[in-house]
């Protein structure tokens, strides 16, 4: 993984879980969601900035939410953002905030692909 700096350990458990799900998206055929907002910032900046839910773009909301369900990730409550998922133990967010990623209007070359071994992560670049 290429970042500026060390990436805390909750980070890093977040997002090798996350790719868990990804990874089972793809042997269904499906794309990858890609990670934005503040998640791919603290990415970048190795640390340097935080955040606490993981925001994502993906056409296949569902599919995403099945496979992070699958992996011990529930739905919020009813009062709750009904486009989240939360995981009770690490306490993790996970959010699908749009079906497609600046309107289509993004370079796909400009979004990077990081590998795990159950998976991969699609970041959006800084310069998307």
């Amino acid at each position: 993984m290429t970042t500026v700096g060390p990436l805390r350990k909750e980070y890093r458990d977040a997002i090798t879980l996350i790719a868990q799900a990804t990874g089972a998206m793809v042997r269904r055929g499906l794309t990858v969601p890609i990670l934005v907002g503040g998640a791919a910032a603290e990415f970048y900046t190795g640390g340097a900035t935080t955040t606490g839910d993981f925001d994502f773009v993906t056409a296949y909301r569902d599919e995403f939410f099945e496979e992070l369900e699958a992996l011990g990730f529930r739905r919020a409550a009813a009062s709750q953002i009904q486009r989240a998922l939360f995981h009770p133990v690490s306490g993790l967010s996970v959010e699908v905030v749009s079906g497609s990623l600046m309107d289509g209007r993004a370079d796909p070359s400009r979004i990077l692909t990081v590998k795990f071994r159950d998976g991969d992560l699609r970041i959006v670049s800084v310069e998307a």
